[in-house]
């Protein structure tokens, strides 16, 4: 048993370091882009109830409570520490612990693995941290990336619009279900802050600021329109071009100052980018405005569910998100031009 163990460890040790090109002695913390502690912090010090993160390295396992019996708990937890673990992982999906639209089960009263309150128990009770992902957004290869059909289906006033004005695809792993919503179209941030404010309540009590062990919040998931954040393949909902029409107001004052080919008579007449045109070079800042304020989205809306877990008393937590850099649908990298653009590399 113990050289099985030892083994383990090895090839997880390896496992870490082939991923992250970083020394063992790096791992061990002595890398400030993933330790804290010892002068290199990524807060305020943890320890009498004030926000941060306890010293030491910020490497942890995912462990996805929902997708295990529950009665296996306990002793996937216990490998997690035997192999030297000081963080666990894991989403909590919105679609998972609804039972209705503003309903919840958090702690297995409909279903014994929707039981997060035992959960976190089981962590805190083995002297293990936990790093808490509640979307909106998972991914996750789940139905609808984790949002429940209330969000994703028959509802185009707050999905996202392509150039066309049709609706962009949703999350097509494991099978095409429903549309992603508009970042920050109020209706869909009205039913997110319900969503957080219920999960979030569970949390609070266990918040490193209360002695808890759960430290860390993740925001949303991959922020990019589940890919879809090409130059035309998002966001042309109406409220967004509101927004956009906002920003172009903010960054230039008045309509004169627009330095676009085509004149306006106000900035409500402005009208985004739909396609290509041959003049872009003349008309490069209509193209580079539009993406400049799709990427002030996502800060946006980061910055929205950041506000969200403050309100709801977690406002001490360290947020992070992660950024999958991929390529958008319909470059050469993704979807049905791959082909082509090979054949051009050619």
């Amino acid at each position: 048993m113990s050289n099985e163990i030892s083994r383990r460890k090895l090839l997880e040790r390896a496992a870490a370091l082939a991923s992250t090109g970083l020394t063992l002695n790096e791992l061990r913390g002595q890398d400030e882009r993933f330790s804290v502690g010892q002068g290199r912090r990524a807060g305020p010090s943890a320890e009498h109830g004030k926000p941060g993160l306890p010293p030491g390295p910020l490497i942890g396992t995912e462990i996805q409570y929902f997708r295990l019996d529950p009665r296996l708990w306990p002793a996937v937890l216990d490998h997690a520490r035997t192999l030297e673990y000081r963080w666990v992982s894991s989403y909590v999906p919105w679609r998972h612990h609804q039972t209705d639209p503003g309903q919840f089960d958090f702690r297995g009263e409909t279903a014994a693995n929707r039981n997060l309150v035992r959960f976190i128990k089981l962590i805190a009770e083995r002297g293990l941290l936990y790093c808490y992902r509640p979307g909106p957004f998972t991914c996750n290869e789940d139905i609808g990336g984790g949002l429940p059909d209330h969000i994703i289906l028959n509802r185009r006033d707050i999905s996202v619009w392509d150039s066309k004005d049709e609706l962009a695809p949703g999350y097509q792993i494991p099978g095409k279900h429903g549309h992603q919503p508009s970042y920050m179209h109020p209706d869909y941030l009205k039913e997110v802050r319900i969503w957080l404010a219920a999960a979030d309540e569970v949390i609070r009590p266990f918040s490193m600021t209360n002695g808890g062990p759960v430290g860390l919040i993740g925001l949303d998931n991959e922020v990019s329109y589940i890919v879809q954040d090409s130059m035309f393949g998002s966001d042309y909902n109406p409220h967004n071009l509101q927004r956009y029409r906002s920003w172009l107001r903010r960054k230039y004052g008045t309509i004169d100052k627009l330095p676009y080919r085509d004149s306006y008579r106000d900035f409500d007449a402005v009208q985004p980018p739909r396609e290509l045109q041959s003049d872009v070079e003349p008309n490069l800042a209509w193209y580079t405005d539009w993406v400049a304020f799709k990427e002030d989205t996502f800060r946006d809306y980061l910055a929205e569910l950041r506000s969200m877990h403050a309100e709801n008393g977690l406002g001490d937590l360290v947020c992070f998100t992660n950024l999958n850099a991929h390529h958008p649908r319909g470059s050469c990298g993704r979807g049905p031009h791959r082909s082509t653009c090979r054949r051009q590399a050619r």
